[in-house]
């Protein structure tokens, strides 16, 4: 089972669950965070929230729901991917926050 994998099963497991990354490059003045969260809604939907933005900012945060687990896994693992290529997007990688 590959990383993104074992992310995809952690985010999509009956109670939720959550992932915060960092891209850090000092040289460059480059501080981004970028985390995510998954969890069921008042009316059963199951919800992902992901947020991105500069570390200490606010940022932007955006929210789509679905019919369930199922249907959200191929949106996560798309999000996550995404973040795997950030090195030759940004130029750094990102990694767990602290």
């Amino acid at each position: 089972m590959d990383d993104v994998t074992a992310q995809v099963e952690c985010l999509l497991r009956p109670g939720g669950g959550r992932l915060a990354l960092e891209a850090r490059d000092p040289a460059r003045n480059l501080a981004r965070g970028w985390r995510i969260g998954t969890g069921r809604d008042l009316f059963g939907s199951f919800v992902v929230t992901w947020g991105w933005g500069r570390i200490g900012t606010a940022g932007q945060i955006r929210t789509i729901a679905f019919p369930g687990p199922v249907e959200a896994r191929p949106f996560i693992r798309r999000l996550l991917l995404r973040r795997g290529r950030a090195v030759t997007r940004i130029g750094a990688a990102y990694r767990p926050a602290r």
